[in-house]
């Protein structure tokens, strides 16, 4: 047992002699290698290094006389003393925990020149663009500062200067004294008994702050007040190279501060607390971007109540920025604001990303931070933007913007209030709600008057290829938050005017939408009413195809894309919306079709139209109700019934009186060859439209008749007139095959001599031959030229099998003529259409 014990002993004698030779011998060898040898070599300068001592007992660590000369100038860095004290909690924390941290003679004279850039870039491992890299690589990976906990901090009779020939730099702090009883990111039980103290001269100028010490009672707490005065930042903003880049230069700026910084020593078990109060003011902010104003500041007013540095957690009592101006534009190079912070951040502000709020205990390093403002204002202020890229050059902008949050904060579902107004687009918009942080959710009421589009035309005709005007007033609610939103409210276009070139497409004079509800989350939307007043539609086809279809570049030439993105987004949608519309209404609107694909042109115009549909709905066999009305053809078109869209579906009663022909001639030209000098319409009956098999169909019962018909030929020449003709007991249905009865056809011939009606039925017989073709087919019907009476009667008109049929009619009469010359040339077009 004596010699276990005899070995252990001397074992542990041996462990502790190599301890402390490690201590005393290692740590100073080591540290004189990487200083003296490896760092001389970096900077190709003789680094030297008076004294090192560590004592591995006491854990004191002590750098004495370091120098790194400067060639024709001071030494680049003196430093007379750094002494270290390492806790043993060090072990325990598993993180640098130090009793104290005392730096004594340091003399910094950064004189900026390309060899120095050089070292400087060997040390930091590459050039700046890298660090930034590396830097925002490091900084990716963790959410908050890493565990470190320093106390009995002391910076004396020290002295930085920077110089910077090139950059037109020379700054200088001298008289450097800065002591601090702790900083730290955790908790820790060591001892503090150092009194707070700033004092420095910067460029000759005196600025110092006062500290005092309670090192009695429960509180052991410490208290620096830190007092500056227009200091001129924009001067110490030449320090930082990204902050005087061609992109980016703080021109200007004053910084005021009244800060009181509180050390709190940990007693009773209570954590070490570091906090923050006061007010600090910045005034006469200037940043250019490439030699123009970016963004002026005249003043910002930040008043502090509580800034918790080691629990991270913040009360702001106020927050205001008064005449605040922004002036943002975009040319072919891009936009100045984005090029300005990329130049500062190292990389694209496109691409950087957003952190995830960290978890974990609300004192921990890696823990959010939990903060509350209670008010903050932002008056006066300017947003303008300038695109060079459309053209004409865009100019958009916010004026008298006002902005106040109160009671805003970090704690989950706590909702704070805001108010938003400014002058934009001619008008003023201006919202009012709540807005909760975490999770984000906003609550807003949101209203625009006197708004109008002429301001965003260059952006409008980028988009659309045709200028849009318009006026614009909305009031709405809206909630947003967990992904979806909830809106209702109404909005009102006024004086709509969509033209291409000097071509009015469409007008109106207002149109109105009332919304009673839209929810995204149960894709659902409820509109009480869409109300268009006096609208004129100009519809324009020509060979390239619609006019409308035209806008935003969907015309047919881009058919393929159109249906790729069409296929695209079916693929990407949800569950179909389910929609109602309680009202819609056209009241004195005008519909005019051009057709410039033909020779000759045609045209035609619907004037008057008045159309109310309501309770419109998506739900399945639902009907709404439909009236419209018409000044059709000079004469009156009314129609009402029920109406549905899932499936379609309508059961109309039609009447038309007196409509014209005439102003329909040249589309009765353009597609049939055949032209109108006089005639009018009248008609009765019902318009049915249901789905069959997924295929709509589509029915008309009711009576037609012709009054003073007078057809003329492609050329004008007089081609044929009728008294009047009637189709009694009309049955259409476009099923396949196509359904056509006519339970009786008459044409009232005119009350003349039997030449005369000869020529009037070689007229029926010229229109049918224009149809087909067949020039000679007059000529056939002279033969029955004393048969003819005052009229021709035709009952039971049949369409069937791609023939008509009458009853009591053969192939040899007249009206056999006619029904076959009717077979051979409108009965093909039916089937064609059918199929």
């Amino acid at each position: 047992m004596a010699k276990v014990l005899k070995f252990t002993a001397c074992a542990a004698a041996v462990a502790v002699a190599l301890y402390a030779a490690a201590g005393y011998v290692g740590v100073p060898y080591a540290t004189r290698t990487v200083v003296e040898k490896t760092a001389s070599e970096m900077l190709g300068r003789t680094v030297t290094l008076k004294d090192v001592t560590f004592n591995p007992w006491t854990w004191v660590y002590e750098i004495k006389g370091l120098e790194i000369p400067e060639p024709g100038s001071e030494p680049l860095l003196k430093l007379a003393l750094l002494r270290i004290d390492a806790s043993s909690q060090t072990l325990f924390k598993l993180a640098p925990v130090l009793d104290e941290v005392t730096i004594d003679g340091l003399q910094v004279n950064a004189v900026m020149n390309e060899k120095n850039k050089k070292d400087f870039e060997r040390l930091t491992g590459g050039s700046g663009d890298a660090g930034a890299k590396s830097s925002g690589s490091s900084s990716a990976g963790s959410s908050g500062l890493p565990k470190f906990a320093l106390y009995n901090i002391s910076l004396t009779n020290s002295s930085l200067r920077y110089q910077d020939k090139a950059a037109g730099i020379d700054e200088s702090v001298t008289d450097l004294t800065v002591k601090l009883p702790f900083v730290s990111t955790m908790e820790s039980s060591s001892e503090s008994l150092v009194t707070p103290e700033l004092s420095l001269k910067l460029n000759g100028s005196p600025i110092e702050a006062t500290g005092s010490t309670k090192p009695f009672g429960t509180t052991l707490e410490a208290q620096l007040n830190l007092k500056i005065a227009s200091l001129d930042v924009g001067a110490l903003a030449r320090l930082v190279p990204a902050l005087q880049g061609d992109k980016l230069k703080v021109a200007g700026a004053k910084l005021s501060s009244d800060l009181n910084f509180i050390f709190r020593n940990p007693t009773g078990g209570k954590p070490a607390k570091m906090l923050l109060s006061g007010r600090t003011t910045l005034t006469d902010v200037s940043v250019t971007h490439k030699g123009a104003t970016l963004v002026t500041l005249p003043k910002a007013d930040v008043t502090v109540g509580e800034v918790d540095l080691v629990g991270r957690k913040a009360v702001v009592q106020n927050v205001t920025v008064s005449g605040l101006k922004v002036r943002a534009a975009k040319t072919k190079s891009g936009i100045n604001l984005l090029e300005a912070v990329e130049s500062v951040s190292g990389s694209p502000a496109a691409k950087s990303g957003s952190a995830e709020p960290a978890s974990g205990s609300s004192s921990g390093p890696d823990a959010a931070w939990s903060w509350r403002v209670a008010s903050a204002s932002l008056t006066n202020a300017d947003l303008s933007w300038s695109d060079a890229t459309v053209s004409p050059a865009a100019k958009l902008g916010l004026s008298n913007l006002n902005v106040t949050v109160k009671d805003l904060s970090s704690e989950k579902n706590h909702a704070g209030s805001f108010t938003v107004a400014a002058d934009a687009l001619g008008g003023h918009v201006e919202a009012s709600g709540t807005v909760a942080p975490a999770p984000l959710a906003v609550a807003a009421a949101v209203r625009g008057s006197r708004l109008t589009l002429n301001a965003a035309a260059p952006y409008v005709k980028a988009a659309l290829g045709a200028d849009l005007r318009a006026g614009i007033a909305f009031d709405v609610k809206a909630d947003v938050g967990g992904g979806s939103a909830k809106a209702s409210g109404s909005a009102t276009v006024s004086d709509l005017l969509l033209r291409r070139g000097q071509t009015t497409m469409a007008s109106a004079k207002t149109v109105t939408v009332k919304i009673a509800g839209v929810d995204t989350a149960k894709r659902s939307a409820d509109v009480s009413l869409i109300s268009v007043a006096s609208p004129l539609v100009n519809a324009v086809m020509t060979k390239k195809g619609l006019n409308f279809a035209e806008l935003g570049g969907t015309s047919s030439g881009d058919g393929k894309k159109a249906e790729a993105a069409k296929s695209a987004k079916a693929q990407g949608a949800g569950a179909a919306w389910s929609w109602k519309v309680g009202e819609a209404s056209v009241t004195n609107g005008t519909l005019r079709l051009r057709d410039e694909s033909v020779r000759p042109v045609a045209s035609a115009e619907v004037p008057k139209l008045n159309v109310v549909v309501k309770n419109l709905s998506s739900a399945k066999d639902s009907l709404g109700t439909l009236n419209l009305t018409s000044g059709l053809g000079g004469g009156s078109l009314a129609a009402a019934g029920k109406v549905g869209i899932s499936p379609l579906a309508a059961d109309l009663e039609v009447k038309g009186s007196q409509i014209g022909l005439k102003p329909f001639s040249s589309l009765m030209t353009a597609y049939a060859g055949v032209g109108a000098k006089g005639g009018s319409i009248d008609s009765t009956g019902r318009l049915s439209l249901k789905t069959v098999k997924e295929k709509t169909v589509a029915g008309w019962k009711g009576d037609l008749s012709l009054t003073g018909l007078d057809l003329t030929t492609a050329s004008g020449a007089g081609l044929m007139s009728w008294r009047k003709a009637s189709l009694t007991g009309v049955d259409l249905e476009t099923t396949e095959p196509l359904h056509l009865v006519v339970t009786k056809a008459e044409i009232d011939q005119p009350a003349e001599k039997q030449t005369k009606a000869v020529r009037e039925i070689a007229g029926i017989a010229s229109l049918i031959s224009s149809l087909t073709g067949r020039e000679k087919t007059a000529e056939k019907i002279e033969k029955y030229s004393g048969k003819l009476s005052g009229s021709i009667v035709l009952e039971n008109i049949r369409y069937e099998n791609g023939k008509f049929s009458a009853a009591g009619v053969s192939e040899a009469s007249l009206g056999g003529l006619i029904l076959e010359k009717l077979s051979s040339s409108v009965g093909a077009k039916l089937n064609a259409t059918s199929k």
